[in-house]
């Protein structure tokens, strides 16, 4: 059986560098693997106990589908009180069609985020994915109460479901907590590299140039943020754990030709985040250990 302290930490820098959502657990309670974490025995517990809380994709995390089903719901947010140390993971206003079947179903409440919050399912730790369509209103609960969005740029655009406005998520009288994310529920791709490309588009879309510094802050320390683990993840520095990935900056031919008439530091990393792909990913490392590697036999070693 996988450590299960190795596989937290490996779950940890995906989420940052792959998908900004969720946690995950290698066994269930009372197994013989390593001591895990309180808040991992907590979720495992949660699931255990309820059939409306489930395991999504490869057993990643606690999520409650949207708020469609009031029983559900109501379940959902005594569960989070009783473990408020867990992650509520869901989606909220992704396309206009579900805001008007919300309205629909909770004519009572003032929009799609107010039935989240009459069920106890706003505050830290909750991450909502899309958030395109939030009223000012809305956002500005989301601010208040520290929840955070997931910015799912390929899902968004193969749906049709609109463009996020990141910057104004970002707007300093009511900054929302917002990570890049993959949702391959509807995305195109898990790399991060492919996703801030979307995430650039979408920007534009909305009337605004991405950054790559922008781009690469949401798909690290943005995420992390949003997960309230900026203190120990997402960023390069003392005190922070070692989950890194090694980028190779002429990863295909193209990349390579192009590579050869930057300048800067800012145009290398716009290079990478518009034309790479996993292909760019050349080691990664989990609290510092080496568990990924292209260029060896055996790529794997977790």
């Amino acid at each position: 059986m996988l450590n299960a302290k190795r596989v937290v930490r490996l779950i940890l820098a995906l989420i940052v560098a792959v998908s900004c959502l969720l946690f995950a657990s290698s066994g269930p309670v009372g197994t013989n693997s390593s001591p895990q974490r309180p808040d991992q025995i907590r979720i495992v517990t949660v699931v255990k106990r309820t059939g409306i809380v489930w395991f999504e994709r490869m057993e990643q995390g606690i999520k409650q589908f949207a708020a469609q089903t009031g029983v559900n719901a109501t379940m959902t947010g005594a569960l989070w009180k009783e473990f408020p140390d867990a992650y509520l993971q869901s989606h909220v206003s992704e396309n206009l069609g579900e805001v008007a079947w919300v309205k629909d179903l909770y004519p009572e409440r003032s929009g799609y985020l107010d039935v989240y919050e009459h069920y106890g399912q706003l505050g830290p730790r909750a991450v909502y994915g899309h958030g395109i369509h939030l009223t000012e209103s809305e956002l500005a609960r989301c601010h208040e109460t520290g929840t955070a969005i997931a910015h799912c740029p390929t899902s968004n655009l193969f749906l049709g479901s609109g463009c996020l406005n990141v910057e104004n998520l970002h707007r300093q009288d009511r900054p929302v907590r917002v990570g890049l994310a993959t949702d391959l529920g509807a995305g195109t791709s898990f790399s991060q590299l492919q996703t801030m490309n979307e995430a650039y588009k979408v920007a534009h879309l909305n009337g605004a140039a991405l950054s790559a510094w922008h781009a690469y802050y949401l798909a690290t320390r943005g995420a992390a943020r949003s997960l309230y683990l900026d203190e120990t993840i997402g960023s390069i520095g003392p005190g922070y754990e070692a989950d890194l990935v090694v980028l190779d900056l002429k990863s295909t031919p193209i990349i390579d030709y192009r590579m050869k008439y930057c300048r800067t530091l800012e145009e290398a990393l716009f290079i990478q985040m518009t034309m790479g792909d996993d292909r760019a990913t050349r080691a990664t490392y989990v609290a510092g250990e080496l568990v990924y590697d292209r260029d060896r036999p055996q790529k794997h070693s977790f």
